[in-house]
This record gives C-alpha cells, structure tokens and sequence, in this order.
C-alpha cells in the first residue's frame, strides 16, 4: 500500500509539472508572437525552455545551407557563449547531423547523442559543460541533443540545442514532448516573422524603383517640353530664303 501511495504521488507531481510547463510555454508563445523583433522572439524561445528546466538554451535561425544567422543564448556564461559563436559548425557538417546514420539517436523530432556511444564520442564536437558526469544511466554534459526547426514547406529554418537538464536524467520522446510542441510553434512563428521582413525589403526596394521612375518620367517631360531657341531661328531662315528665291525668278522673267 505504501508503494502503491507513494507512486501515486510521484504521478501526480509529475502531473503537476506537466501542467505547470504547459502554462509557462503558452505565456511563452504569446510573449513571442507580441515580440517586434526576428532576435526577440528567438530570445523568448530559449529563455522560456531554459525556464522550464534546462541549464543551457541556443536558438539558431538557419540560411538554405544550413549556416548560421541569428544565434541566442540562455544560461550560457559569458565565456560560454563567446565560446560557442566562434566554434559555429558550418551548414554542411549540420546536414549530416540529421537523417543517416543519426537516424538511430531520434526521439521524436529530436536527435540525442550520448557521450557513451563511440561515434558520438568520435564525431560530435560541443561546447564544454561546467557540470560533472554523473552514473552512466544519467544525463552527461557531454551529451548531445538538438531539434530542427521546420517550415511549411519542410525545410530546416532553425536549430534548437538543449544542455545540463535540471534533473539530471536522460531526456526520452515522453520528457521531450512538450518541448516539441512548443518549438513547431515556434518555428512557424519564425518563418512568418521572417516573410514579413523579407516583404518589407521588397516594399522598400518596390518603393525606389518607383520613385526612380517617377524621376525618369519627370527628366523626359522636361526634355519633351524644350524648345530649342535656335531650331525656330534656323525655321524662319529657310522660309526667308524660299520667299527671295520667287522674287528672283519674277525678276528674270
């Protein structure tokens, strides 16, 4: 009876946690949707799932190549994130980060690499963590997990890197799961974020092009309107000379 009270509890609390992650990500979500900046809301992202339990956040936006544009940060010390911006890894070593052989370190829409899988061991690059290792069946900060962030079309917009879990467990596809949601959320948001400021460019670019042209119709005008003094001086000479031409004719005659 005494384990069955005490698993009980231990299901409510986790329960309650559920919950309370729930409340905080859809603040989260509102906050960023309100957000003016591309760089804000990208902020709100990390700063809302490191609030909910996770030392260390960055939230990265990605160009067609999967290189780097804008990078932020949560629970990095400052030397830290010193350290991660200039250890940036080029779009290409990204895209074999994903599918292939990482097929088998998938939970969910995440990738999980653990320190003890030799590949991992062999291939993987991070930035150090402050933290100790701990047992073997435990989250170890040299560990690796990260998540795509997909647009509509399927396309990989951002990344998502996650460090130093508060409890100190391993993560699985149940732990990461509200998570997940929270982040194809966000990633929607990002993408729209990034329509509207690539139309204000075009806007921008539409806008001198028109006054451009507005000039040209204006410099065209002018010259169509011109009269040149001397064009009508040299008209006249011509009927002047025509007229003395008859006159001499008459006279011969």
């Amino acid at each position: 009876m005494g384990r069955l009270a005490k698993a009980a509890q231990e299901a409510f609390r986790t329960a309650s946690d559920e919950r309370d992650k729930l409340v905080h990500l859809h603040r989260v979500t509102v906050d960023m949707q309100r957000a003016e900046t591309l760089v804000d809301k990208l902020q709100i992202v990390a700063d809302g799932i490191h609030a909910i339990g996770w030392g260390r956040a960055a939230v990265s936006t990605r160009d067609a190549d999967l290189n780097a544009m804008d990078v932020v940060c949560a629970g990095f010390t400052l030397e830290d994130e010193a350290e991660l911006r200039v250890s940036l890894l080029p779009g290409s070593e990204w895209r074999n980060r994903f599918g292939g052989e990482l097929e088998r370190f998938r939970l969910g829409s995440f990738y999980y690499l653990p320190w003890s899988d030799p590949w991992v061991r062999e291939m993987a690059s991070r930035v150090r963590s402050h933290k100790s290792p701990g047992p073997v069946d435990t989250w170890d900060p040299r560990d690796l997990l990260y998540m795509p962030l997909l647009g509509r079309a399927g396309r990989i917009m951002g990344i998502i890197s996650l460090d130093d879990p508060d409890d100190g467990r391993r993560p699985t596809a149940e732990s990461l799961q509200i998570i997940e949601l929270f982040a194809q959320g966000a990633a929607l948001t990002i993408e729209n974020a990034q329509l509207v400021a690539e139309l204000r460019l075009l806007n921008a670019d539409l806008q001198e092009m028109v006054t451009a042209q507005a000039q040209l119709l204006y410099s065209l005008e002018q010259l169509a309107g011109y009269r040149d003094p001397r064009g009508s001086h040299h008209e006249g000479g011509d009927q002047s000379g025509a007229a003395g031409q008859g006159e001499h004719r008459e006279w011969d005659g």
